[in-house]
């Protein structure tokens, strides 16, 4: 009974580290980028630590004529991100969550090709940003990607192993429903040594 436990031990460590090591890996990046040369529709990931939250980045024009910088995810009702997740478009602030840097995934058919760092992003909010609209235009995959992104404002149906924010925000980007972290969480669970 002892081995049984023993091994049942190596097998949950080995989980954890081949986990562990594809978080690591999922948090490296093929450059660095600024906030404006993110483009309207592109999917954003932020990391919260055990894991990424993703959602669809959206630049508008506001009133003031300065670029609006929101978000569309799934997010708590109450503004949070839990578990109880319905799709709504928030200031890309309350999608940062506090953390001063996301990554942008660009996507070449259904797979992220290249994986890209925004550092010291501005505030959506201040008003005096260098977060400015400067000949800015969207391209035919960003605009489709912000139409179904609000196509899908008010549902809820979050489900963590199929309709989490990542398979969300994967969807309108490419239209296929996919979430890498589930994909690396299964993998580590089942495969053999």
């Amino acid at each position: 009974m002892n081995e049984l436990f023993r091994e049942a031990g190596k097998r949950i460590l080995r989980t954890v580290l081949d986990y562990r090591d594809r978080r690591e890996r999922s948090r490296q990046y093929d450059g660095i980028i600024s906030i404006d040369d993110v483009m309207s529709g592109e999917v954003i990931k932020v990391d919260r630590g055990l894991y990424d939250h993703y959602g669809i980045f959206v630049r508008t024009l506001g009133r003031n004529g300065h670029s609006e910088l929101h978000a569309i995810q799934y997010t708590g009702r109450n503004g949070h991100n839990d578990f109880n997740g319905i799709v709504k478009e928030t200031p890309l602030d309350d999608f940062l969550d506090g953390a001063s840097e996301f990554m942008v995934c660009r996507y070449s058919g259904s797979t992220c090709t290249a994986r890209l760092l925004v550092p010291n992003v501005c505030s959506s909010r201040d008003s005096t940003s260098s977060c400015t609209l400067t000949g800015y235009t969207a391209d035919p995959e960003g605009r489709r990607a912000v139409e179904r992104a609000r196509s899908r404002i008010g549902t809820e149906g979050y489900s963590l192993p199929v309709n989490n924010c990542e398979h969300f925000a994967v969807w309108c980007r490419t239209g296929v429903s996919d979430s890498s972290q589930v994909r690396d969480v299964l993998h580590a669970v089942i495969t053999p040594e």
